[in-house]
């Protein structure tokens, strides 16, 4: 799928692409990709909304990570509960 221009990702991408720290594995690379705490397809089924141009929702990845991470949610990051709070609103009884 295309990424369409002055949206909040493709102005995230654009950046990534000057490279920096991937927030997983601490490595300095030359390039990065955006990646999506909760991914895209969860936001479908969660969030009536389904959000996806939430900058809370990004962070920059290495390729590796991101495709490593792939369509799971990692529990460790700090930023993925209050997400999913956030996103969940008004689904009945979701206990974290």
């Amino acid at each position: 799928m295309a990424r369409k221009k002055n949206t909040k990702l493709w102005e995230w991408q654009k950046n990534a692409q000057k490279g920096g720290v991937c927030t997983r594995c601490g490595q300095h690379y030359d390039s990065l990709t955006v990646d999506h705490i909760i991914p895209k397809g969860i936001l479908e089924v969660i969030s009536e909304d389904a959000v996806y141009e939430d900058e809370e929702n990004f962070e920059l990845s290495c390729f590796a990570c991101n495709r490593f991470k792939g369509m799971r949610i990692d529990l460790s990051n700090p930023k993925t509960k209050p997400l999913m709070l956030k996103y969940s609103k008004g689904l009945p009884d979701i206990k974290f």
